[in-house]
Order: C-alpha cells, then sequence, then structure tokens
C-alpha cells in the first residue's frame, strides 16, 4: 500500500512538473513588432539538413541546402501570416493538431521517468485479472452439413464418428470423411476467442466440456453438425509479472501519460472562465441527471 500511495504522489508531482515546465517554456508575450522579425540561426540550419538527410539518406549539396532553407524561411513566412490573420481559429485540423501538441508537451516527462521493480510488481498484483493467459484449444473438426444431408444429417454424422474412430486418420487424411467448409480442419492453441469468431459461441461452450483424446460430436455451429476431437487444452492461467513486465509497463506509462495531460488540464482550464448559454446548459443539466 505504502508503494502504490509513493506511486501516486510520484504522478501528482510530475502533472505539477510538466504544468510548470509548460508555462517556462511559454516565455515572455511576442510583441507585435517581433512578428515580422524572422531569425535564421545554427540550429534552423542543423533542424533543415537534418530534415534532408532523414528524406534523403545523404546530405545535401551547398545548393539543396540552400534551396531547403529558402523553402523552410518561406513556410516560417507564411505560417506566422497566416497566424497574424487568423487562419488557425475555427479549423478543426488546425485545432486537433494544437491539441495533440499540447497533450504531448504535458505528458511528455511522463516516459522519461525510471518506474522501478517493485512499483511494476504492485501494480500487477491489483490488475493481475487484465494479463491473464486465455484458455487454449487445439483440436480437429469434420463439418456435416445439414442442408445438404437433410433429415439424415444426424446419422450420417453418428456414422463419421464411427469411422473416425475406428481409422484414427492423420489430419491431411480428414477433408476425405466430411462435407466441403470454407474453414480449417485443424486449430492449433486456438482461443476460445479464436474459435467463437470462427464457430460462434454455443460451438466453443460444447467443445470446452469435450475431454481430450476421442472423437467426439456431433457439436453443432451455425454452419451444421462437427465431429470433434480435442487434441490438447491449456487452461486459463496466470503469469508471473516478469513474463508480462513489458505490456505492464506500456500500461503504466500510458495512466502515467493521461494522467500527466489530466492534471495539466486542470491546471489550464482554473485559468478560464467558462459560461453557458441556455440551450448549452440545458444539455448538461440533461446528461447530469442522465448520470
Amino acid at each position: 500500500m505504502r508503494r502504490l500511495k509513493a506511486a501516486a504522489v510520484h504522478m501528482t508531482f510530475l502533472g505539477l512538473l510538466v504544468a510548470a515546465l509548460f508555462f517556462l517554456s511559454l516565455g515572455p508575450p511576442v510583441a507585435e513588432s517581433d512578428r515580422t522579425r524572422v531569425v535564421i540561426t545554427d540550429a534552423d540550419i542543423a533542424h533543415v539538413r537534418a530534415k534532408w538527410m532523414r528524406t534523403w539518406n545523404r546530405p545535401p549539396t551547398a545548393e539543396e541546402l540552400q534551396g531547403a532553407l529558402q523553402r523552410y524561411l518561406r513556410e516560417e513566412i507564411l505560417y506566422r501570416e497566416a497566424l497574424a490573420k487568423g487562419l488557425d481559429r475555427g479549423d478543426p485540423t488546425v485545432k486537433l493538431a494544437l491539441v495533440r501538441k499540447l497533450s504531448m508537451m504535458a505528458s511528455g516527462l511522463a516516459d522519461q521517468r525510471e518506474i522501478s521493480d517493485q512499483e511494476i510488481e504492485a501494480y500487477f498484483a491489483l490488475r493481475n485479472e487484465r494479463y491473464r493467459i486465455p484458455q487454449r484449444t487445439s483440436l480437429r473438426q469434420v463439418f456435416v452439413n445439414r442442408d445438404q444431408r437433410g433429415e439424415g444429417a444426424e446419422g450420417h454424422a453418428r456414422e463419421v464418428l464411427a469411422a473416425l474412430r475406428e481409422r484414427q486418420p492423420q489430419p491431411r487424411e480428414l477433408a476425405a470423411f466430411g462435407d466441403p467448409l470454407m474453414l480449417d480442419q485443424s486449430f492449433t492453441e486456438a482461443t476460445d476467442q479464436d474459435l467463437a469468431r470462427s464457430f460462434g459461441g454455443p460451438f466453443v461452450d460444447a467443445v470446452t466440456a469435450l475431454v481430450p483424446g476421442e472423437w467426439q460430436g456431433p457439436v453443432a455451429s451455425g454452419y451444421g453438425l462437427h465431429l470433434v476431437q480435442v487434441v490438447d487444452r491449456k487452461p486459463s492461467s496466470l503469469p508471473e509479472w516478469q513474463q508480462v513486465r513489458e505490456r505492464i509497463l506500456e500500461d503504466m506509462r500510458y495512466e502515467a501519460r493521461r494522467a500527466a495531460e489530466d492534471q495539466f488540464f486542470q491546471e489550464v482550464a482554473s485559468g478560464y472562465r467558462v459560461s453557458y448559454d441556455e440551450s448549452a446548459a440545458a444539455v448538461l443539466t440533461l446528461e447530469a441527471e442522465k448520470e
């Protein structure tokens, strides 16, 4: 519990740190007279050169660097002019891009913090069901088409079942025992979800009750009837946290980024005053009543 409390304190501190660094990075407001002054520095040249090398996998020539720098300058001037004319306002694409960039700035430091094994283990202990290894079944199936066999489908299925038990065919021989079906006849370590996607939920429920080893059935699906041999079944289990360490780290970092973004938003939102007209207020009141 102490570890969890410590993690929560770290998350809160991280969010506050991100917000502080962001506002410090903004610097003082830019005067209107500075808007038309563009200064190209060594850093800009290095940026243009690096971008060229990422695109063409080679350094630019002097002429190519000059041309790229002129394009960079052109983009900067047009960008500033577009902002001055307010062309970014009301544009959903620009709005989304700026929101994403601001969110990335707010959450950036979350990925830089080292997460200890003790924190990972504590996180796993509280959420281990999220990492449960699903049941996996290896089986073979032979299909009997009800539409094709009509009223004799059940009887035909029993005859095929007897033949399968007697001959114990190899997987490559199964096609000779059943009717055509555009599904595999052998499945190896398929999860319940995999089988349900192919045959439907009722089929999975029936197969789960079958004892591995012998040919059994018929088992019904939306297609018709199946004779089934469960070759092997690996029951669901919980892994050790070390086995899923990378997945846990990914989840922890995602939650840390979200927490940092939320903390940053709360800090920023406290400086805004929001009001609603009657229509908006009515909508929000309705949503509140639903909750």
